[in-house]
């Protein structure tokens, strides 16, 4: 009894959806936090820990912050595959915390430019298996009436993440030191790595009873010594390999020549594009247009992420209660007219008779406009994936291997995502230099229009 499952300590809460989920977004938000902490104080690793030159600082920043997405985007298939063969979540996920603790200390220590750019390779590998197979084990262990609900939920304290991440760590750096503000993101991983310690995933439960289940008993041995019986039993197992390999490879096949699939990691790789072409090109047309300083473009910029903050949970509310697509289909629609008139208000030839104070009321209420409405394009791309995996795997549970596809549908966005964000800054760039702000986002604009046709027939 004492090997039992249901005996173990705290077995209760440990195994509880509530506790599972609390785990799980402790990940995710030490994650995004990490990532956005070391952006301010880059700049202080380089110059002063590493001895560089500071005209190196832009340039080893960009490749430091490109990296993360490009060893993402490599390690995704492969850490979604190995996730999705293992008959539980936690092991995984022990394991990716483990890396992400490596990774954040070499990250920390920086005594040559090859420890960072190493430490930096080991996040961005924990990284995605930490988004992958937290994500999986979101879909896992949530109701599917309220999987929306709940991923709009843990997407408001991703957000939260990424917007103290920043703060936190120039506030520290400046006012208590540089180990002060790592103590913070490592305190974090510390508390992450023991509630996964805790966590009892359902899978892992699962997997002990039906084990019990089939090992045989003294009876069934007397029972079972009929040689054909044995071998009918037996005959499974050996072409089970064979079965798992097939599924792996009818996996990515079937998902993507299935337009629903297309549409929702279609919708992520635009919505990072048009993520990371505001972080690109909004500051020097709020420079150029306003004369604005650095102050009132970081401004502009959280104005975007403070909308979702709160907006979140109400759109994947509204998610499970209404049609996806029409959702989507009018979250684009607003996105591509607000996209316009944001393009349009910070070129010279909108409103040039109006005094200037009238452009900005109206270039601040677009901004808080498009971060209204993005509440209500993110994350309909993930659900959009789950919803249509469970159908598969419905109509045939052994599709995709015995252990489900979860991780790997994950991966899929993982990618998209990050495709974008090494795409997005170089495509708005180029477009900006070559016909400018206000038809870069008109471009944007047309597309996501283009977008929101898809979505509404898929």
């Amino acid at each position: 009894m004492t090997n039992n499952g249901s005996q173990r300590l705290g077995y209760k809460w440990r195994s509880s959806k509530i506790f599972i989920i609390f785990t799980v977004t402790v990940g995710l938000v030490c994650e995004a936090f990490l990532y956005a902490f070391l952006v301010p104080i880059l700049g202080y690793m380089i110059e002063i820990r590493l001895k560089k030159d500071p005209s190196r600082i832009q340039g080893l920043t960009a490749e430091l912050l490109s990296l993360h997405g490009f060893i993402a985007v490599i390690s995704a298939p492969v850490i979604a595959h190995l996730a999705d063969k293992v008959p539980n979540r936690k092991v995984p996920l022990l394991i990716a915390i483990s890396g992400g603790v490596v990774g954040t200390l070499l990250v920390a220590w920086c005594p040559s430019v090859c420890v960072l750019f190493a430490g930096r390779v080991i996040q961005g590998i924990s990284g995605s298996a930490t988004w992958i197979i937290g994500f999986a084990t979101l879909a896992d262990n949530v109701d599917r009436q309220h999987i929306g609900s709940v991923m709009g939920t843990v997407t408001s304290f991703i957000q939260a993440g990424v917007t103290a991440g920043p703060a936190i760590s120039g506030a520290l750096l400046e006012l208590s030191g540089y180990w002060q503000a790592w103590s913070v993101p490592l305190a974090l991983l510390s508390l992450d790595f023991g509630a996964r310690l805790l966590m009892i995933d359902c899978n892992e439960i699962d997997t002990s009873d039906s084990t019990k289940r089939l090992l045989p008993s003294k009876k069934d041995n007397t029972t079972t010594s009929d040689p054909h019986s044995s071998s009918s039993k037996t005959q499974p197992a050996e072409f089970e390999p064979t079965a798992e390999r097939k599924a792996s490879r009818n996996f990515y096949s079937t998902m993507l020549t299935d337009p629903r699939i297309l549409t929702g990691l279609l919708n992520t790789l635009v919505f990072s594009i048009l993520l990371s072409a505001f972080d690109t090109t909004l500051p020097t047309q709020l420079r150029t247009a306003f004369g604005w300083g650095s102050l009132r473009v970081g401004s502009a910029l959280l104005a975007l992420q403070i909308p979702p903050l709160f907006l979140n949970p109400i759109a994947g509310w509204m998610r499970d209660r209404l049609d996806l697509r029409y959702l989507t289909f009018v979250a684009w629609c607003f996105l591509g007219i607000l996209l316009w008139l944001l393009g349009a208000v910070t070129s010279d030839h909108f409103l040039s008779a109006s005094p200037r104070t009238d452009k900005i009321l109206i270039f601040i209420a677009t901004i808080l406009a498009i971060g209204v409405t993005s509440s209500f394009v993110r994350g309909a791309d993930a659900l959009q994936l789950v919803v249509v995996t469970e159908q598969m795997q419905a109509e045939n549970p052994n599709a995709f291997g015995s252990h489900g596809s979860q991780s790997r549908v994950f991966s899929m966005l993982e990618i998209a995502f990050n495709i974008g964000l090494m795409v997005g800054p170089l495509l708005s760039g180029t477009v900006v230099q070559t016909i400018g702000f206000h038809y870069m986002n008109c471009i944007l604009g047309e597309h996501f229009l283009c977008l929101d046709e898809a979505s509404y027939g898929n």
